[in-house]
């Protein structure tokens, strides 16, 4: 269709093509719309001179769906959202919208994130409620299906990833043990590391990001580290290092929000252990991915996080060894 052809379709017979395609039924296209059956019978036989299709057929005594109409009634929601998001891009109001938005969180993430993020929905658009939940392998269909609004996490295994995706930022990648650990007293060489037991952090929807990159680099030097606990839960991880010559290595626990650990230090990474950078990404449901509701909460997560991490970074102690970098 060239756009000589395309002027000819006004956004009401666009409207009136997604009814009849939901419905399969002029009479009850008719009733939703609230014009009269005739009327809708008009606006029927325009739309098959339009596309030069019969969109709607009667097979026995069933209406049915010609195949141009079945990939129509896939296409055409899509359409009339992205229509309806571009009206909306000068009216919406933070301060006035009443709106909720579901999301599914890594939980280290939501820990470290959504308190201020939540501050400044409060703040600025009162009316939003956020309705959280944690990451699993389901999070990423439930997304595509507009289940959900967002997920903020690692990227998903490659066969699930969503093509929704914006970085929200870089994540500190460190190793931490308890104050006087021996680790703390000279250079972290391989073997001193691989002699302790560790902790890890792990969530299963997201395996390789959140805890396996340190043995995926090991298992290519033919090495292995000794891990005796895994667990999503920080708060266990921090308190094992306590009671525990165990060691850690992975995204920064001292960064988050009201953590208190004094007592945890970081020793950078042993000689020679190198991870690629990590982010923090941010998906959103394609179909909602350039509403302005959506574009206002986006920029809103990435300018809290942009923040976040320039204040903990001024805030954050030196590492009592430095130990070579991780990027």
């Amino acid at each position: 269709m060239n756009r000589v052809e395309l002027s000819r379709i006004n956004l009401n017979q666009l409207v009136a093509l997604q009814v009849l395609l939901s419905t399969v039924s002029v009479s009850l296209a008719a009733k939703q719309l609230f014009v009269t059956q005739s009327a809708m019978s008009k606006t029927l036989a325009n739309l098959r001179e339009l596309f030069d299709d019969q969109l709607l057929i009667r097979v026995g005594t069933k209406m049915q769906l010609t195949p141009l109409a079945q990939q129509m009634a896939r296409e055409l929601p899509k359409l009339l959202q992205s229509i309806e998001d571009f009206v909306d891009l000068r009216t919406f109001d933070p301060t006035t919208a009443d709106l909720e938005i579901r999301m599914a969180v890594l939980s280290y993430l939501g820990q470290q994130l959504m308190p201020e993020f939540m501050a400044r929905i409060q703040a600025f658009a009162p009316g939003i409620k956020v309705i959280a939940e944690g990451v699993t392998d389901n999070s990423w269909r439930r997304l595509e299906q507009g289940e959900l609004d967002m997920v903020l996490a690692f990227p998903p295994r490659v066969g699930a990833r969503p093509t929704s995706g914006e970085a929200l930022g870089p994540v500190p990648f460190t190793t931490l043990v308890k104050e006087g650990h021996p680790l703390t007293q000279g250079d972290v060489t391989m073997d001193a590391f691989l002699s302790f037991p560790h902790v890890r952090y792990l969530v299963p929807a997201m395996t390789r990001y959140t805890g396996g990159l340190v043995d995926e680099w090991l298992a290519d030097q033919n090495l292995r580290r000794r891990v005796i606990y895994d667990t999503p839960d920080v708060g266990s991880i921090v308190e094992i290092m306590r009671r525990t010559d165990c060691v850690y290595s992975g995204v920064d626990l001292r960064l988050l929000p009201g953590a208190n650990l004094n007592d945890i230090v970081s020793v950078g990474m042993p000689e020679g252990l190198t991870v690629a950078e990590l982010k923090f990404w941010m998906y959103m449901a394609p179909d909602r991915k350039y509403s302005a509701e959506m574009q206002w909460l986006s920029d809103t997560l990435k300018a809290t996080y942009a923040d976040m991490l320039f204040n903990q970074a001024a805030a954050q102690p030196a590492a009592s060894h430095p130990g070579p970098s991780s990027d």
